[in-house]
């Protein structure tokens, strides 16, 4: 019983730790085995009246709101999809908003919606 109380405090952070990389592989578009990532998919959303796109594997974790910045593709830039798609792979649901910020607008709005 001792012997498998050991194995799980020190298999666990060894999994947690791979699985990290692993996600980070992903998202930089390094070529990575993921046998035990999720399905994901990508769908638009619109929570809280912020309409965007939600990457979404059933998750079991905490959702995570990744705003890319001022990208002129927005959320159809392919590093924030990698990005997103990697971290809902990771049993996360992912919601990418769209914002004004990518056009070159600074709208306050944009701060008010996300925030």
């Amino acid at each position: 019983m001792l012997a498998a109380g050991l194995v799980g405090v020190v298999v666990q952070p060894v999994r947690v730790r791979v699985e990290a990389a692993a996600t980070v592989a992903d998202a930089l578009d390094a070529p990575v085995l993921r046998p035990f990532a999720a399905s994901v998919e990508r769908r638009p959303a619109t929570p809280a009246g912020v309409e965007g796109d939600l990457y979404t594997s059933g998750t079991r974790f905490p959702a995570v709101v990744l705003v890319p910045g001022a990208t002129p593709l927005g959320t159809e830039d392919p590093r924030v999809a990698r990005l997103a798609r990697a971290l809902a792979g990771s049993e996360r649901d992912v919601f990418v908003p769209a914002l004004a910020l990518y056009d070159g607008e600074l709208v306050s709005a944009d701060v008010d919606r996300i925030v």
